[in-house]
């Protein structure tokens, strides 16, 4: 992150936990659909309400 700030000459902007938990929720969920596809299951990731 400090490359680039210093590079793009921005200021330092902290995204905070949600955005944590949301890239958290991501990655979960991407390895388990992962898992489920070497076990031959097929699913489209779809988000719901």
């Amino acid at each position: 992150a400090a490359y680039f700030i210093l590079k793009d000459k921005t200021a330092y902007k902290e995204l905070g936990a949600e955005y944590l938990e949301s890239r958290k929720k991501d990655r979960q969920i991407q390895h388990y659909l992962d898992k489920l596809r070497e076990l031959g299951v097929e699913l489209n990731k779809e988000k719901v309400a």
